[in-house]
């Protein structure tokens, strides 16, 4: 697979559809929707949820033990994980940012509201299975 097999060249903002990438890359991109930065975001998403290396090195930690463990519990029935089982592994994987996130701000409704939402899609991966 090459880059043109990525659909790179309709990379937007998800929020305004800016589609110059030397800004959105180089994070100064002004979005119209929040009239902030990404630099700027990272550093209000900061103030509500605590340093980033630290919480997303817990989330990756933590996504990876899932990853391995669904790769090995693959392996040992000789078979590559169903798109059921990987929409079902991403969905838990969300859980996991609303799950750190909430240790750092329980009070945040966010957190449960995403959270909740997220166990009923990995709910309906696992359907997808059946």
């Amino acid at each position: 697979m090459d880059v043109d097999d990525l659909g790179i060249d309709d990379i937007s903002c998800p929020l305004c559809g800016e589609k110059d990438m030397t800004l959105i890359v180089a994070r100064e991109h002004d979005c119209q929707k929040t009239g902030l930065t990404d630099d700027e975001v990272l550093r209000e998403r900061a103030k509500i949820y605590g340093p980033v290396e630290p919480m997303w090195e817990t989330i990756g930690c933590q996504q990876w033990l899932n990853f391995m463990y669904l790769f090995q519990t693959c392996a040992d029935k000789g078979r590559d994980p169903t798109p059921g089982e990987l929409g079902h592994l991403g969905a838990m994987n969300m859980n996991v940012v609303k799950m750190v996130r909430s240790i750092r701000t329980p009070e945040h409704p966010d957190n449960y509201v995403d959270g909740r939402n997220y166990w009923t899609i990995g709910g309906m991966m696992v359907k997808k299975n059946e």
